[in-house]
Formats: C-alpha cells, structure tokens, sequence
C-alpha cells in the first residue's frame, strides 16, 4: 500500500491529520506549494490540511483538483466545525469529503477508508463473485472491530462470522487463488493478510476433508488471528528499516494480547483463543509468546500457523519482496517436522502448488465428524485429544 499524502502550507498543521489516521493508514506529509499532479498519480488517497487558504493556495489547490481523479481520492480537512466558510470554499473546489478534525481520528479515518472502499469496488467489477462478496463482508467485520478497538469501545466478535461463514464456500467454489487475489487488494496489512490466512486455513481443511464446523473454526481463527495487531500502529508494522529490540518485542505481544480480546469480549470458542495466542509457537519450543512444545499447540493452531506462515512469505513487505509460492514451500520444507507439523503441510503443498487445485476444491459430500474443536490431529483422528491441550 502507498503512502497517504498529507498536503500542506505548514508542516505543523499537517501532524494534527497525520497522527490521526497512524494508527491505520501510513503517510507522508508534502508541501502543497511543491507537488505536481504528476507527483499524485499513483497517490492512494490525499488530505489537503491547509493553514491559509488565501489566493497563493486557491490557485494551487485548483492547480491540482482539475484532474478529476485526483479531486475524486481526496480529502479536505478544516480544524474546526466553526469554520463554515471554508467548508463552503472546499465544496466549490468539488470536494466531496469534507472533515473536521475536532470530530476525531474515526471521521478522519473513516474518509480515507471510503476512498479505498471505491477503489475495492472498481477493482473487483470483473473479479470472482463469490471472493468479492466475502473480501467485502470480511473488511467491513474488521475494519470496524480495529475502530472499536482503537476506540477502546466494546468490540463485537460476532461481526467476524458471516465472513467466515462465506470464506469455506467461495473457496470450495473459485478456489483459494481467487479468494488471495482479491484479498491483496486491501489497503490494510492486517486485514489484507488475515483474510488470506483465512482462505489458505479453509483451503487445508477441504483437502483434508473436514467437516464444516471445522471449515468454519479455520476461517474464523485465520480472521481473527492477527487481532492483536490492531492496536499496533500500521507505520511499525510497514516499517521499511530494520526494527529495533523495542519494536520487536511490541509486535511480539500481539498473540497474547489478541488471545486476550478475544477471552474479554466472550463468545469465542476456546480452542479459537488458543489457536490465536499460539500461532507463533513452534513444535521444537523456539516460537513465541510462551514457547509451547509439541503436544501443547494444537491441532488447529498448528493448521493456522502454516497458512500464516505460507501468506507471509508471498506477501510484499516493505522490507522484503515476496516469495513465490514454490520458494515459501521450499523455506516451509526446512521447518517440516521441527517447526511446523510435516503431515499438514504435505497436504498444503498441492493446494498453493496445483494450480488445478488452487482453482477449485468442491466439499466432501460425507466429512467426517468435527475433529478441530475436540483437539483431534485431523490425520490421526484414532489417537484421540488426550495429546494436546485446547482450553
């Protein structure tokens, strides 16, 4: 994702509508009086944050706003409601977002995703149906559960579940390509990735021929995985530079921190915390927060942890390019057995290697009973739960 551009006549005036939208969207303050159209054109979306608005700016702000597309994806923001003139001024212009910064982070926040919303739905006019209408309902479920929480107002998990109830369809119809390809176009790292993880988890499950309610446990988990990181700043998370032992250890917590949001709010299956409080944690004990071993993560955690882990590697990075597919599976390989369970990612390999599989994967016509909730290893269900350990 680009940068949000912050145009302005006085640095100082521009940090109040930067530290606003941090949180979610990284940015970069320019000088009005120094950028060109040009400089706009790949912009995802821009805020004007003028001090001044006398003729020197009038002239340049229309400089800029003959282009269409550039008046389309922009913002303009007046520090007060009592300014009425120049929300007048800004509508003449052909602004058609006009905030007020006394209104808070969420009005200013809740502009620039309207914008993005817009681009989403051009962009997916001649996508998969079915991975359109789940890439929007999973966004709006967490893009409002990031807001309450940033918000440190009562989140409702349950927004969550109509997605994850249409993740397991769309990919037994369009196949998890579909579902990732649309998934990539979010602006927001978090949710971008948490809805591939929640594919690819899905994807693993059909080709073990799970049950639904299992299905459902995957998608649910691989949505709500990274909720921790909500409250992590966006600008930490893309930072291009290496991070520093604070900045590591701050984005370490985000395991037990979602576990914890999940277990305040209630209503959250427990094996579900689990597998969220333990997506980083590694079979051979050198994972993270707690260090579990072996028969201590579970089955559906360990199910989530590869998905995470492959969505990760093929995903850009502001400090790394992607990896492609088979290059994630051959570094996947080198942690088969120590890190990650060997005989869940032999099943994962052909879903992101075969591209006939990729495309489609139709549900079995008998699955089994759930085995995910229970603790039971899906390809040794004979040896029961009595090996991991799920609340």
């Amino acid at each position: 994702m680009g940068e949000v551009f912050i145009l302005s006549d006085r640095p100082s005036g521009a940090s109040v509508a930067a530290k606003m939208i941090d949180q979610v969207y990284p940015s970069e303050v320019h000088p009005l009086a120094m950028t060109s159209v040009d400089d706009l054109a790949d912009v995802p979306a821009v805020i004007f944050s003028l001090g001044n608005f006398g003729p020197v700016e009038i002239r340049q702000v229309r400089a800029l706003c003959e282009e269409v597309e550039i008046c389309r994806k922009s913002i303009f923001a007046i520090r007060s409601r009592s300014e009425r003139a120049r929300a007048m001024q800004a509508e003449a212009f052909g602004f058609k977002r006009i905030v007020f910064l006394d209104d808070g982070s969420p009005a200013v926040q809740d502009a620039v995703s309207a914008i993005f919303e817009e681009d989403y739905k051009a962009a997916l006019e001649k996508a998969a149906p079915l991975a359109g209408d789940t890439f929007f309902a999973c966004s709006k479920a967490l893009l409002a559960i990031g807001s309450e929480l940033r918000q440190l107002k009562p989140v409702r998990i349950s927004r969550a579940l109509p997605g994850a109830g249409k993740v397991s369809h769309a990919v037994s119809i369009e196949g998890v390509g579909q579902m990732v390809k649309a998934a990539s176009l979010h602006h927001d790292p978090t949710c971008r990735h948490s809805i591939a993880v929640a594919g690819y988890a899905a994807a693993l499950g059909q080709a073990l021929d799970l049950a639904e309610e299992d299905l459902r446990l995957l998608a649910m988990t691989g949505l709500l995985h990274d909720i921790g990181k909500m409250l992590i700043p966006v600008s930490l998370q893309e930072k291009a530079g290496r991070l520093d032992h604070g900045e590591v250890a701050r984005i370490r917590e985000h395991p037990e921190l979602g576990a914890k949001i999940l277990r305040m709010q209630g209503g959250v299956e427990p094996v579900v915390v689990q597998a969220v409080r333990s997506h980083h944690e590694y079979l051979d004990g050198s994972g993270y927060p707690f260090g579990l071993k072996g028969e201590r993560i579970s089955p559906l955690s360990r199910m989530v942890t590869i998905a995470d882990t492959f969505a990760a590697l093929t995903e850009r990075r502001a400090y790394r390019p992607a990896k492609s597919p088979a290059e994630a599976i051959a570094i996947m390989a080198g942690m088969a057995g120590s890190k990650i369970d060997a005989g869940l990612l032999a099943a994962f390999r052909p879903i992101v290697l075969d591209t006939a599989f990729a495309r489609r994967h139709p549900l079995p016509k008998s699955p089994g009973r759930p085995v995910l909730k229970e603790g039971i290893h899906p390809l040794r269900p004979e040896e029961g739960n009595s090996r991991w350990t799920v609340a």
